[in-house]
């Protein structure tokens, strides 16, 4: 008797562990990677290689379109991308993700890194470079009119350099030729929601709005999106002002944000399969008279 009810017990605890295996697997596939790209495949290009009509998500993300035209240039050099613009001609260069991100999204943390070199030291230059994120973008060597969610403006301050959001909230300067980790936090969701911040804390963005971090400080608080009826599901870059400088990208990574309901999801689930488990067992064990 003994041997049957311990192999009953044993069975009845791996049919639950797989239970609880699947829905710890349901669990995880909250707040995924939808897009990855470290340029360590070809850490010296072509640029070729990192286009594609219908291009790879993760590990090794691709674009729809990365183009320039005289006297701009991009290249992949050294594992990163570099555009370059090396006078006052007028000219543009630019990348394109018009292939939808999975999902859609719609709580994203859109993380890079960038470091801004070269730029004209008698005068500044505002939107000098945009990063934009929205839907229906199209491969154009331009920057979107229609269809943004919201546009992160690179502003050139002669010796500095810092981002603009669309309603002209503005991080701190940053020093030319430092490499600064961005993490931007697209809340297009009804509720607010909490998410793990790069400094490890714990921090709440509201419905459409974004915050955005310079390495573990947050420089951007619960800012209104430009178009919060627009999805997230395009990405753009267009460098296109008038002026010398060199902007490098890396490390890009956009990762879906666990959403509470999801959260809550997953944390009944297991809470159930336990609370199952738990009844089998007590039913098995032997009674008292």
């Amino acid at each position: 008797m003994k041997k049957v009810l311990l192999a009953t017990v044993v069975l009845v605890g791996f049919v639950s562990s797989v239970k609880v295996q699947a829905a710890a697997n349901a669990f995880n596939s909250f707040g995924k990677i939808v897009f990855s790209q470290d340029f360590s495949t070809f850490p010296n290009g072509p640029v070729a290689n990192y286009i594609s009509a219908t291009p790879n998500s993760t590990p090794n993300g691709q674009w729809n379109a990365i183009t320039a035209t005289s006297p701009k240039t991009v290249a992949i050099s050294s594992g990163t991308m570099v555009f370059g613009s090396p006078n006052t001609t007028a000219s543009t260069s630019s990348f394109s993700r018009t292939t939808d991100l999975a999902g859609p999204p719609t709580s994203l943390q859109y993380k890079f890194t960038i470091n801004v070199s070269g730029i004209d030291s008698a005068n500044n230059h505002d939107s000098a470079a945009v990063l934009q994120i929205g839907s229906g973008f199209s491969t154009g060597n331009a920057r979107e009119t229609t269809g943004v969610y919201e546009t992160l403006n690179i502003d050139f301050r002669k010796t500095e350099w810092h981002l603009t959001d669309s309603h002209g909230s503005t991080s701190p300067n940053q020093a030319l030729g430092t490499t600064i980790a961005v993490t931007v936090v697209f809340n297009h969701t009804a509720d607010k929601f909490d998410y793990t911040a790069p400094n490890g804390t714990t921090e709440a963005v509201n419905p459409d709005t974004i915050d955005v971090w310079f390495g573990t400080t947050r420089v951007l608080d619960n800012d209104a999106v430009s178009g919060p009826g627009n999805s997230l599901t395009d990405l753009k870059f267009v460098f296109n002002a008038a002026t010398p400088g060199t902007i490098t990208f890396d490390n890009f990574e956009l990762r879906t944000v666990p959403e509470p309901s999801n959260w809550m999801a997953g944390v009944g689930a297991c809470a159930l399969l336990v609370g199952s488990f738990r009844k089998r067992i007590f039913a098995l064990l032997p009674r008292s008279k």
